[in-house]
């Protein structure tokens, strides 16, 4: 996916700075995650990553928490930019992030690995900084799209108990749809702009990105296009990360980054079905979860920041941590 991009995105410019962008692309991307993937390797690494981020979870939420109550940014204090995010009255935070999206989108997805450490009774006072600091930083935002990727991964988290049915919800999830599709008078993909769990979301916004790249295909499919800026008032603000891969690198780079999705889920029904031991099964489905609420969250949030090396770090545990079940299943047979 990131080689992909990298390359049609500098066929898209021809400039020499086109070039320098992707290299810090695939410097971040590829780097990022093969590092995070090398250092995390035993259980014992995904125990103290969580913990870590459990701890800095914490100060992100405080940080977050200054700016609802006393209107300061205390990151900003560092770097000269005090500017507050608002929308209809509500102040959005965002702490170290650039964006309120980006920062609660941090808080939203990792609520189910914290999760492992009340599993595996390995922190569960740590666990509980984490979920409490997360919940913070999602209602601090003040944004639909992390609240709804909240929300999903929570749901994820409790469908535990149906998870032999949950070949069956798929389809039955997508059975609805297209009965929606066929009998809605808009396409399906506008229940998006129904979404608004502030008061003050630009669902619509994200409707109408969703339907003009659906309907520009033939613009975008090969090469990408940086003519996205002309489709429609503000579409220039690309907030989907679906549609964000598919301008940028075009249909092939779309496709290699829904397989990453494809595939992490596939590892984790694969490791699930190679463990009996109840609580590895309970690890395992809320790595799953997480991945989920990234799913949910990629609709309405393009990674642009720091968020980026979470979804890497969320990526790594989940090779990770379904590695070892693959790894002891072998030894055991």
């Amino acid at each position: 996916y990131a080689v992909i991009q990298a390359i049609v995105f500098t066929l898209q410019y021809r400039e020499l700075g086109a070039v320098i962008n992707q290299l810090g692309f695939l410097f971040d991307s590829l780097g990022g995650y093969f590092l995070f993937r090398s250092l995390i390797v035993e259980e014992e690494d995904i125990v103290r990553v969580i913990k870590s981020l459990s701890y800095l979870y914490v100060l992100l939420a405080f940080s977050m928490l200054i700016e609802q109550i006393y209107m300061v940014n205390i990151f900003g204090l560092s770097v000269g930019d005090l500017a507050l995010q608002t929308r209809d009255g509500s102040i959005r935070s965002f702490g170290s992030f650039r964006h309120p999206l980006t920062a609660g989108t941090a808080g939203a997805t990792i609520v189910p690995l914290f999760m492992i450490l009340w599993y595996r009774s390995k922190g569960h006072i740590v666990a509980l900084l984490g979920l409490i600091a997360s919940t913070i930083m999602v209602v601090t935002a003040h944004s639909s799209g992390p609240l709804l990727a909240y929300i999903g991964g929570i749901i994820a988290l409790i469908s535990w108990s149906i998870r032999a049915k949950m070949r069956l919800i798929r389809w039955v999830i997508l059975v609805l749809l297209i009965a929606t599709h066929l009998l809605m008078k808009a396409p399906v993909w506008f229940l998006i702009a129904r979404i608004d769990l502030t008061g003050s979301s630009s669902s619509y916004h994200r409707a109408i990105l969703v339907d003009k790249f659906i309907n520009q295909f033939w613009e975008w499919w090969l090469l990408g296009t940086p003519n996205h800026v002309n489709w429609g008032w503000s579409l220039w603000d690309v907030q989907n990360q679906y549609v964000s891969a598919g301008v940028e690198g075009g249909l092939a780079a779309l496709i290699a980054f829904i397989a990453i999705i494809v595939a992490g889920f596939s590892r984790v029904g694969k490791a699930m079905r190679n463990t009996d031991d109840k609580i590895e099964i309970k690890c395992v489905w809320a790595v799953g979860a997480t991945h989920f609420s990234y799913l949910i969250a990629f609709m309405g949030v393009n990674l642009f920041d720091q968020v980026r090396f979470i979804w890497f770090l969320s990526l790594a545990i989940l090779s990770s941590s379904t590695g070892l079940v693959a790894n002891r299943r072998l030894e055991s047979s």
